[in-house]
């Protein structure tokens, strides 16, 4: 959850504190929050105003405030739609826990960014959060055929081989997934790490579960799962034996490895 600077800007310890500012769990100071917000504002009346409107993007998510998000990556886009500024866009709405709206920027990055392996890897990872993982494999498989040693945090086609022998298709898994982050968004916790696990039961059969990390504490943890299995329990799919999804807590982000 880190915003990259860009090299023609002099915008870049804006970018570097508010990505630091995304990093802690404690929301800035109502001074350092007025400050920021005074520079970047600064910044919409330069010829950097795209970036001073990702960087209000990115207050705007520090303070889940989505709409106000979602203005200023628009007018930031419609500015400057270049790989960088998509990618930024990007990490405002990872810090919202909304791959949704990410979507159509990632579309777009990985259409005009096909081979860059740490492009696909992003875009890649909006796609399985929303359940579609055979397009992400698909963009995966592009990019390793420009570069072989290109990798990603979450390897599309194993998760998808996973999905065929446990018999779970993207509808499920897009459902579970939304609810699951729905929860977390609802809590104002955002999720630092995003993983998942195939296993063999000999006696109950193949069965997928991911893993939401953030950073919190076992009561906090406690208290999300059961939301999320209280919510799960209501749809018609739900079968935590062949498809679970589970929240695990970290004391600090030195214990994440971040994969969303």
């Amino acid at each position: 959850m880190i915003f990259q600077r860009t090299a023609a800007t002099k915008c870049g310890p804006l970018f570097d504190l508010l990505s630091e500012h995304l990093v802690r769990e404690e929301q800035p100071d109502a001074v350092s929050l007025a400050r920021l917000r005074r520079d970047a504002t600064a910044v919409l009346k330069t010829p950097d105003a795209a970036q001073g409107h990702i960087i209000c993007s990115g207050i705007a998510a520090l303070v889940w405030d989505s709409a106000d998000a979602q203005i200023h990556v628009g007018e930031a886009v419609r500015r400057d739609s270049s790989v960088e500024v998509l990618m930024n866009a990007m990490v405002t709405f990872e810090a919202l826990g909304r791959p949704d709206l990410s979507l159509p920027y990632a579309l777009t990055a990985a259409h005009l960014a096909p081979s860059r392996a740490e492009v696909i890897n992003e875009v890649s990872s909006v796609l399985i959060s929303l359940g579609r993982v055979a397009e992400g494999a698909e963009l995966q498989a592009k990019c390793r055929e420009v570069d072989r040693s290109a990798t990603f945090e979450i390897d599309a086609d194993h998760l998808s081989e996973v999905m065929l022998a446990v018999g779970i298709d993207e509808d499920w898994l897009a459902e579970e997934l939304v609810i699951a982050r729905a929860v977390f968004n609802d809590a104002k916790v955002r999720i630092r790490e995003f993983s998942y696990t195939g296993e063999e039961d000999p006696d109950g059969g193949p069965s997928l579960s991911f893993e939401f990390g953030f950073v919190g504490t076992l009561d906090d943890e406690f208290r999300i799962e059961d939301e999320i299995a209280v919510r799960l329990a209501a749809t018609a799919s739900w079968n935590p034996s062949r498809l679970a999804v589970r929240a695990k807590y970290m004391e600090t982000m030195d214990d994440a490895v971040v994969t969303c």
